[in-house]
């Protein structure tokens, strides 16, 4: 990029200057000249480019439209691989398919970004147009409600909910927050002082029924609100099958859009309850947004039942689909494509205020932010634009090289445990004594699957890609994997002592992989989140390598070599959960 070269005034130069810096851009006394124009005509987020020889005009609406049209500017001026002085001529006019393009971000289960990370992705997201950032947050921002017993490690300070606030603001992205104010709410109940605002039966729930736990909820998200300076909030309340009654439910619901309206506040909700109580959508107010979700639905139709119910009482609602990232290092990509794909189409169709992309991190946020960024691009193409992304077009902004690889390399792994029963993740962790999961599929396959996902990393990824130390943690990764679902089945298959020795061989090389595995997941986890919440990966790993180690000492002692065989076979049968909790093992 070394030859790019634009005139840019000092207007321009200034207020564009995040992106000049991203893309190495700057201004050239001798360079094509860039002006941009005001045109009301295009509305607040579409513009218009022409570019010729002589010189490059830009016509937008508004800031928003402004900014937009210089990240599509510098995306091809990357893309053409030259300097500006020989970009084609080209007109373009461009404007969003939805209003609202949006992204939430999981920062309660144990990944807590750091604040360069969050500007990171900030800006990332503003590149692919997206306009609004959501964190879900449970108990991970540091409050003054909260005694310093009750405070995690790692939380994400005001100061920095403040700092990254104010950074999207330069590139025109609202950051809101995403609550619970009734339910998942174990983490924040389970403490001393405020015990006694649970719910009778179920600790994770706020009790509805008490005007004082009411009260309490209400300042404690009031506080976390009054963080952000985003009209927009959303309250949460899905998933409480086992909370309050239906009735209690939406009284304490309506109770918190009249708290938050009052401070000035815009409401959103989680969907999923109203359409388990349908009775009571007519009776949603008219200024809330309902968050209507639906990760397993791969064509518009799955999402059109979901919005008919909302639509028939004309609330406003946004479709959500997922990244699918929960309980897995490598996000199932062949499951959120076709989820964004659909939820996009349907929005769109349906003439809906947009879409909201999600990436949760339930049991222990593993993945690592490299893992989701085909997720998001899918997104943000289909959010703009209603059409599929190009693999040049992700290759610029995940790389910032137009070569398609990335983008194959990318598709390829969300692929990876496509025809398997069980994930990765599963075969992973899962005892190599009992072989739980395996054991109920074609071993064979498994570990064909693995070991050459593991080879054509290998032989794809290339060195000087953003992305490579990504890819190589994803090739030992699957490595690890294929000769652990080996072992696993190889050590109980002969107990002669030639046999025996192999697979202790087996095990100890195993033990080393997973040492290894171990320091280069953390040093990507250190490199984007705080350190809170990796401890308990390691620890599950850490508990796996004990367990090879306890392995060795069955293929070492003949009787107990035969003990173990015949404890397996009568364990083949049982539910596979029965064998997953690692600590209840070690404690017996």
């Amino acid at each position: 990029m070394k030859n790019l070269r634009l005139r840019l005034s000092p207007e321009i130069a200034g207020e564009h200057r995040l992106l000049l810096k991203h893309f190495r851009l700057r201004h050239c006394p001798d360079g094509v000249p860039l002006r941009i124009k005001t045109d009301d005509s295009l509305g607040e987020e579409g513009y218009r480019i022409d570019a010729a020889p002589e010189g490059i005009t830009v016509g937008a609406g508004g800031p928003r439209a402004r900014f937009y049209a210089m990240a599509t500017l510098c995306q091809i001026i990357a893309r053409s691989g030259a300097g500006a002085c020989g970009l084609p001529a080209f007109q373009l006019r461009d404007f969003p398919a939805l209003p609202f393009r949006g992204f939430m971000l999981d920062v309660s289960r144990g990944a807590v970004p750091t604040l360069a990370a969050l500007q990171d992705l900030i800006l990332r997201l503003a590149l692919l147009k997206f306009n609004h950032l959501s964190l879900y947050i449970e108990d991970t921002l540091a409050l003054e409600q909260l005694s310093p017993a009750g405070q995690k490690k790692s939380m994400l300070s005001k100061a920095e909910i403040r700092q990254a606030v104010q950074f999207a603001r330069q590139v025109h992205l609202d950051v809101f927050p995403s609550l619970q104010s009734l339910c998942h709410l174990r983490q924040l109940l389970r403490q001393a002082p405020w015990r006694r605002f649970a719910q009778a039966d179920n600790p994770d729930c706020v009790d509805a029924s008490s005007q004082e736990a009411t009260a309490f909820i209400q300042r404690f998200t009031a506080e976390i609100a009054e963080t952000f300076d985003s009209p927009l909030i959303n309250i949460g309340m899905d998933e409480c099958e086992k909370g309050p009654a239906a009735d209690l439910y939406f009284d304490h619901f309506l109770a918190m859009h009249r708290f938050f309206k009052a401070r000035g506040k815009r409401v959103l909700v989680w969907g999923d309850m109203f359409l388990k109580h349908p009775n009571f959508i007519k009776k949603i107010p008219d200024d809330v947004t309902v968050l209507n979700w639906d990760y397993f639905s791969e064509n518009p139709e799955g999402f059109r039942k979901q919005i008919a119910p909302f639509k028939l009482h004309q609330r406003q609602q946004i479709l959500c689909p997922t990244t699918w990232s929960w309980a897995k290092f490598i996000p199932a990509g062949y499951k959120s494509g076709p989820n964004i794909e659909a939820a996009c189409t349907a929005a769109w169709r349906e003439k809906l205020r947009g879409v909201m992309l999600t990436s949760w991190g339930d049991d222990g946020n593993e993945y690592l932010p490299d893992g989701i960024a085909f997720a998001l691009f899918q997104a943000g193409y289909w959010n703009w634009s209603a059409r599929a992304p190009s693999p040049a077009a992700f290759g610029i902004w995940a790389g910032g090289n137009p070569d398609p690889d990335l983008y194959h390399l990318f598709t390829f792994l969300g692929q990876i445990d496509k025809p398997l029963p069980y994930s990765h993740r599963y075969y992973l962790y899962e005892d190599p004594i009992f072989a739980p999961f395996s054991g109920q599929g074609d071993v064979k396959e498994i570990i064909n699957r693995y070991d050459k996902g593991a080879a054509y990393l290998a032989k794809r990824s290339r060195n000087d890609s953003p992305h490579s130390r990504y890819f190589h943690f994803a090739e030992s990764l699957l490595r690890t994997v294929a000769a652990k679902v080996r072992l696993s089945h190889d050590w109980q298959r002969d107990d002669s002592d030639s046999a025996r020795h192999r697979a202790g061989e087996q095990c100890r090389r195993l033990q080393a992989a997973l040492e290894k595995l171990k320091e280069e997941y953390a040093a990507h986890w250190r490199a984007a989140y705080k350190h809170e919440g990796l401890f308990a990966v390691l620890g599950k790993l850490s508990l796996i390598q004990e367990r090879l180690r306890f392995l060795e000492r069955i293929l070492e002692d003949r009787p107990l070599h035969a003990h173990y065989r015949q404890a397996r076979d009568a364990t083949a049968s049982a539910q596979p959960y029965m064998t997953v909790n690692f600590q209840e093992i070690f404690d017996q």
